[in-house]
């Protein structure tokens, strides 16, 4: 079997040890028979989400979509995410129903590139992506083409009940 080792420089206490010889040097006074050291650098992967959201018909827009993108953004930065934990479409829909304001919400994409919807696209069981053991799944910042179009993070499509 492997074993894997989970390195994030921690840089709080002004020592920055990224040297790769460094951690060889260390892991070879402890090897296992039979078992090779080697380093494979985190990758940091950005996700697009996408979907319809419908607001109570008392509600500000745009307060509540405000509001959406705080705590997406909040609960789905890198600080509170794991390696290898996939990003469930459930989990993102609880947080968008967490939102005061809110009738209904419908995702209906998180991957890796909103605009080539085939790309990357592995799911889990519940929906979502899927992440490998050395990937971080986050939300891609909100990104615009050249027509002022919403084509990378957060691309949810905002309607009030009438």
């Amino acid at each position: 079997g492997d074993f894997y080792f989970h390195f994030i420089d921690d840089k709080t206490n002004g020592t920055v040890l990224t040297d790769e010889e460094y951690f060889n040097d260390y892991l070879d006074r402890y090897k296992i028979t039979c078992v090779q050291n080697r380093f494979i650098s985190p990758k940091i992967i950005p996700i697009d989400i996408a979907g319809k959201v419908t607001i109570e018909k008392k509600a500000v827009r745009e307060t509540v979509k405000k509001k959406i993108e705080e705590v997406i953004k909040q609960k789905l930065r890198l600080g509170n995410l794991n390696f290898g934990e996939p990003m469930i479409t459930s989990y993102v829909e609880s947080l968008i129903y967490s939102v005061p304001g809110l009738k209904w919400a419908n995702l209906s994409y998180i991957g890796r590139d909103y605009t080539i919807s085939t790309t990357n696209k592995a799911y889990s069981e519940d929906g979502g992506e899927i992440a490998s053991f050395d990937e971080v799944l986050v939300i891609a910042d909100n990104k615009l083409n050249e027509n002022d179009i919403l084509i990378h993070g957060i691309i949810l499509e905002y309607s009030n009940v009438y």
